[in-house]
């Protein structure tokens, strides 16, 4: 618990960096250009880190669930998303998730960054704040999108491989035209081919095929 109440002061650390920018057209979003390197000097604590598929303890553990929420809001808009770095393992079961699997990304200063670039024509804004239970962020516009966006997962399941399980699925995102309520575009974000790294108990038998 010690280490949540920790990674509650990192994203409030963090997200003093990144509330209220403004991206104009043609400009790109760095999250560690925000950011900065997250040090002890500068009141980053202990928190949970993911490295070569394990979870340990690091300094400013915790800051990929800002840069995963961004990243869910940018999905959700015209905005272009010009560096990503997918988790490569399934390291949680699925219960309770509330967005499909796969649409996080890593980030580790300064090598793995995450970054998104404006390509409409108006500038854009990101909001970030928290209150006691939880992470809220939006993406502002000064003007209204014609379109709404939809992220889905399908043909998710379980299959075992060398003695190993791997978590496959296929993530899109749908595109529809507001007035019209008609699906514009539908494309494939992800092809999700995971290592199982947690217990294969956790696993649900009715989602495993041979």
């Amino acid at each position: 618990m010690q280490l949540q109440k920790n990674k509650v002061t990192n994203l409030e650390l963090a997200s003093k960096k990144i509330d209220g920018i403004i991206v104009n057209p043609g400009e790109e979003f760095s999250f560690w250009n925000l950011v900065g390197n997250a040090t002890k000097r500068k009141g980053y604590l202990v928190g949970l880190v993911i490295s070569n598929g394990r979870m340990k303890e690091g300094i400013g553990g915790g800051l990929c669930q800002m840069a995963n929420m961004i990243h869910w809001l940018v999905l959700h808009t015209p905005l272009k998303v010009t560096e990503l770095h997918h988790h490569s393992d399934a390291l949680f079961p699925d219960s309770n998730r509330r967005v499909p699997f796969g649409t996080g990304t890593s980030i580790s200063y300064k090598s793995l960054d995450y970054r998104f670039k404006n390509i409409t024509k108006n500038p854009i804004q990101i909001r970030v704040w928290l209150d006691d239970t939880m992470l809220y962020g939006e993406i502002r516009g000064t003007v209204p999108l014609k379109e709404k966006y939809k992220i889905v997962e399908e043909d998710s399941y379980y299959a075992k491989e060398d003695e190993a399980f791997y978590r496959n699925s296929k993530v899109y995102r749908i595109i529809i035209n507001k007035e019209t309520k008609e699906e514009i575009k539908k494309e494939l974000i992800l092809n999700n081919h995971s290592k199982v790294m947690y217990d294969y108990e956790l696993i649900p038998k009715e989602q495993v095929r041979n």
